[in-house]
């Protein structure tokens, strides 16, 4: 595979990673200001931008969230038969790990683990009901590397 396919691909992966996360936030009710891929060679691959600071929104909806980006690029990693023994989340499944944990502790929990498993189920199966959705907006983020809030929102209608 020459190096142009390999980004191409390296896009592909990291646009499907923040749909998810721009999707399932939509689809929760946050508003996005904006979703945006970055060359793979770039420190930063990827962002999503929302109107509200993270305080204001509800837990739930930023641990689903933080999940999606990772459930979303394993799902269509499976899907074009690539190989992912790494899922491209660890700081987002860190992220959701904190807002799952008790204030002030900071020690390792099973049961911040089972917890955060039963969260990751639910995540899969939003990403699954808005699978089409996904795809879309990361087809146009390989395209156009930028989607405002407003255009994600008239993708899912398929506009």
């Amino acid at each position: 595979m020459n190096t142009s396919a390999l980004v191409d691909v390296g896009v592909r992966v990291f646009a499907f990673h923040e749909a998810g996360h721009g999707c399932v936030a939509t689809a929760r009710g946050v508003q996005v200001r904006c979703v945006a891929v970055d060359d793979v060679a770039a420190p930063e691959l990827g962002r999503v931008v929302t109107r509200q600071k993270f305080g204001l929104i509800p837990c739930e909806d930023l641990v689903l969230f933080f999940l999606a980006g990772g459930v979303a690029q394993e799902r269509y990693m499976r899907s074009v038969g690539l190989s992912d023994h790494d899922h491209g989340d660890a700081t987002d499944v860190a992220d959701a790990r904190i807002l799952l944990t008790e204030p002030g502790d900071h020690r390792y929990s099973a049961a911040v683990d089972r917890e955060l498993a039963v969260w990751r189920r639910r995540t899969e199966l939003a990403v699954a009901e808005h699978w089409n959705w996904i795809h879309r907006v990361a087809d146009q983020l390989v395209s156009r590397r930028w989607l405002s809030g407003d255009d994600i929102v008239h993708l899912r209608r398929g506009v």
